[in-house]
């Protein structure tokens, strides 16, 4: 896994998604469109040697090629990319392609899934936070007595 990936996921999380696919949040016919044509133009803009385009004949899947030689399929199913290595066999001869491809699907998902992400929860209160919230509520003053004006 590259450094990135290595940084925003597990090596667990990693097979995970290989396995079960990543989620998207594309779940319409038009939102997969949509969400096809951005991680095609991700991955050809990107700076790699891969090319990317619709498969002709299968709907919602994506074909990523190294010179000429399919190296996966990427299908759009509502909600999920599910990674697939080809029957050519070429995936299998060159594994590390096939890694390289996913990571950068896995990324763009994880871009595009970025606003469909809860927030994270508030940080827990200390007890001195707790303390000085209740003695707040009910009129005390944190300071002592001599010390308050």
């Amino acid at each position: 896994m590259s450094s990135i990936i290595d940084k925003l996921m597990t090596r667990e999380e990693f097979t995970q998604a290989l396995v079960e696919g990543m989620t998207t949040p594309a779940h319409t016919d038009t939102e997969l469109y949509h969400f096809g044509s951005r991680l095609i133009d991700f991955i050809n803009n990107a700076d790699n040697e891969y090319f990317c385009g619709w498969h002709p004949m299968i709907p919602n899947r994506v074909v990523v090629d190294y010179k000429n030689i399919e190296m996966a399929f990427l299908d759009l199913e509502p909600g999920l990319l599910i990674f697939l290595q080809p029957p050519n066999g070429a995936a299998a001869d060159r594994p590390k392609d096939f890694g390289y491809i996913a990571e950068g699907a896995i990324l763009f998902c994880m871009i595009e899934n970025k606003d469909q992400t809860p927030p994270p929860p508030p940080p827990e209160e200390t007890h001195v936070q707790k303390a000085k919230r209740w003695m707040k509520k009910r009129g005390i003053s944190p300071l002592p007595s001599r010390l308050r004006k």
